[in-house]
C-alpha cells in the first residue's frame, strides 16, 4: 500500500512549477526537502506579504500559468493533519488562496512543533490545505494527505 509519502510524491512527479514563500527566520525551509526539490526550478517566489497585493499577485500567477497546475507552499503558524492552517493573523494568503484557480494543489509547510493531531478552529476565510508536510527534528518530513478540500 502506497504511504502519504509516497502518494505525494507521485503526485508531485506531474508538477513541473510552484508558486512558493521564501522562508522567514521563524518559518520551515524547505529549499533541501527532496520531496518537492521537482517542483522548485520553475516556480514565482511570494514577494514580501506586508507590501504585495494579495488579489493582484493572484492574478500575475493565473496569467503566468495559464495552461499549467502549479503547487503553492504555504507557510502557517500552526497546521492541523485535516488540512486547517492558521498563519500570522493578517490574512494574506487566505486572500491569495480564495483568487487563485481552486484546482491548484495547496501544500501547508510546518515545523512538527507546529502541527496540531486534533482539530483547529476554521473559519469561514480560512482556506485549507491539501497536503501538510512538517519538518521533523531529525530531518525527515512527515507527510498528511487532509482531504479537506476533496472528499
Amino acid at each position: 500500500m502506497e504511504s502519504p509519502f509516497q502518494k505525494l510524491e507521485r503526485i508531485l512527479a506531474a508538477y513541473t512549477v510552484s508558486i512558493r514563500y521564501q522562508p522567514l527566520p521563524k518559518e520551515v525551509d524547505y529549499t533541501n526537502c527532496e520531496l518537492l526539490k521537482p517542483v522548485l526550478n520553475d516556480s514565482i517566489v511570494v514577494p514580501d506579504t506586508n507590501i504585495a497585493d494579495p488579489l493582484e499577485l493572484a492574478t500575475v500567477c493565473a496569467s503566468q500559468y495559464p495552461h499549467t497546475i502549479p503547487c503553492i507552499l504555504v507557510p502557517g503558524s500552526r497546521f492541523d493533519i485535516y488540512g486547517t492552517r492558521h498563519g500570522r493573523g493578517m490574512g494574506w494568503y487566505d486572500r491569495f488562496l480564495a483568487e487563485v484557480p481552486a484546482n491548484w494543489l495547496r501544500i501547508g509547510v510546518a515545523d512538527i512543533a507546529q502541527l496540531s493531531p486534533t482539530v483547529l478552529v476554521r473559519r469561514t476565510w480560512d482556506e485549507p490545505m491539501d497536503w501538510i508536510i512538517a519538518w521533523r527534528n531529525d530531518g525527515s518530513w512527515i507527510v498528511y494527505e487532509t482531504h479537506a478540500r476533496h472528499s
